[in-house]
């Protein structure tokens, strides 16, 4: 996860920042009485997306390093039952 991350997303994070910086410096220094709606109205968009890619692929990245790190092991004993909670195919 974290290859595809350093891959794939890392070079759409750097892209997405830089597009919304220039975009929000067309916004600001927009002259008097020019529109700046349509530039406003994507910014906005790429931000939805931006947060809906990063929840899709941050999040379980974040909750599988808390379950596989920050978690206490299961003893022995209690493995068969973790491994059917996670697992519920494995009989």
């Amino acid at each position: 996860m974290q290859e595809f991350q350093k891959e794939k997303v890392e070079p759409v994070r750097k892209l997405y920042d830089e597009t919304r910086r220039v975009g929000q410096t067309l916004i600001q220094s927009a002259a008097a009485g020019v529109s700046t709606t349509d530039i406003e109205f994507n910014l906005q968009a790429m931000n939805n997306v931006w947060t809906t890619l990063t929840d899709r692929v941050l999040r379980p990245t974040c909750l599988l390093t808390y379950l596989f790190c920050d978690l206490p092991a299961p003893s022995h004993d209690e493995l068969p039952t973790v491994t059917r909670m996670w697992c519920p195919l494995v009989s």
